[in-house]
């Protein structure tokens, strides 16, 4: 009995199952009072669009963050109310756009989107398998060269990382379908853009055992 070792590699992109749309809005002003009162307003605003112009409810959208802080610059004080927070559907161009547009007149306010997977480790394993594959592939021509053949394999090695975030269930309450929540169709050349893909890369190293 011999041993071949081998190594194999995998890069494959999946459309993410979600997004999260994260909201901030932050006031600077020179008083606490001030920053408040202007900031808290803002949210209000923002929170009627969203609940008025789409399916959402507001106990749909999460708050993340909220705090009060001071600073000085020039010998003068200033105080900042910032609040963040988000919601989950399900990844749509069309609906990430109509969200952009709407809250495109809204001063103080920077959002940014994650993109997620239903489950993350099952793709993960996906690629993972396909880097074994290429492994096997190519110790299986050098065995045909040796005039032998792969029989099993002694020990794989690879940087799969088990522990990975993934996407509530689609019966928790923050799981949406984008294309029912917006009361209006879209049709901007932004909402009809590609899916954003998300790039899975693994790598093996197999001692493979040959008769």
């Amino acid at each position: 009995m011999g041993k071949i070792k081998m190594g194999g590699s995998a890069v494959m992109e999946f459309e993410p199952d979600y997004c999260e749309f994260h909201i901030t809005v932050s006031v600077q002003k020179d008083t606490a009072s001030e920053s408040l009162t202007k900031g808290r307003k803002q949210v209000e605003d923002i929170l009627h669009l969203l609940t008025e112009k789409t399916t959402l409810k507001i106990n749909d959208i999460i708050l993340q963050d909220e705090n009060l802080t001071s600073s000085n610059y020039s010998d003068k004080k200033y105080c900042i109310y910032s609040k963040s927070f988000y919601f989950i559907y399900k990844n749509d161009n069309k609906f990430t756009d109509s969200v952009t547009e709407l809250i495109e007149n809204t001063d103080n306010i920077d959002y940014n989107i994650n993109f997620r997977f239903e489950n993350e480790s099952e793709k993960n394993q996906i690629v993972l398998m396909a880097a074994v594959a290429d492994a096997k592939e190519k110790a299986e021509k050098l065995a045909v060269a040796l005039n032998t053949k792969i029989i099993g394999f002694e020990e794989i090695l690879s940087d799969f990382q088990g522990n990975s975030r993934s996407l509530p269930r689609e019966n928790d309450n923050i799981f949406f379908d984008a294309m029912s929540m917006f009361k209006s169709e879209r049709t901007s050349l932004a909402a009809q853009m590609g899916n954003h893909k998300i790039k899975i890369s693994k790598s093996v190293n197999v001692i493979w055992l040959t008769d």
